[in-house]
């Protein structure tokens, strides 16, 4: 999700909030991309609904973007489920099957030898 579809997401969500919609399933199973603009769209509908005494639910995420919602801290906060039809009914709770494991990375620090996790 590009700055274009974050732009569509966002006046979305506009729409539903100022109808007074604040319980909100987004269906991520389509896609394929998504860079910091997306995120923060995802950021600013949940703190949208949350305030309004409503949530916002992500669903169907692929792999690669499960790990990008875990990376960024995202699923500390927004529920993730497999399924659209989970989202919806769920009283509470969250991914029925765990997100993909992030591998920890060694990086190389400048310096002769030296590692850090």
């Amino acid at each position: 999700m590009g700055i274009d579809a974050a732009a569509q997401l966002r006046a979305a969500l506009d729409e539903l909030l100022d109808a007074s919609i604040t319980r909100i399933v987004i269906d991520l199973g389509p896609v394929t991309f998504c860079d910091s603009i997306g995120l923060s769209a995802f950021i600013d509908g949940y703190n949208r609904c949350t305030a309004a005494g409503g949530y916002l639910r992500l669903a169907c995420a692929a792999p690669f973007l499960q790990r990008v919602l875990a990376v960024v801290g995202l699923l500390d906060q927004v529920a993730l489920y497999d399924t659209v039809d989970a989202a919806c009914t769920a009283d509470t709770g969250r991914l029925t099957t765990p997100p993909v494991d992030i591998p920890r990375q060694r990086h190389r620090r400048p310096g002769p030898g030296m590692e850090y996790l």
